[in-house]
């Protein structure tokens, strides 16, 4: 189960994954991983994509498919 909407966020925000990575303090294989849902995301991680992205929900971001 994947992040549909996180991913589309990131497409539209123009942000690079290295760049999301790097605000999450992680690499950008484990941001894959996490994205593809293999691996959670950890409350920091929920909060920092939280300030990333203001304008969407907790629900709206973190809803798998």
């Amino acid at each position: 189960m994947i992040y549909v909407n996180l991913i589309n966020e990131i497409v539209k925000s123009k942000m690079s994954l290295e760049t999301i990575a790097n605000e999450l303090s992680i690499n950008v294989e484990k941001l894959n991983s996490k994205l593809m849902g293999t691996v959670d995301f950890n409350l920091r991680e929920i909060n920092m994509l939280l300030k990333i992205f203001p304008n969407h929900s907790f629900e709206y971001l973190l809803k798998r498919f």
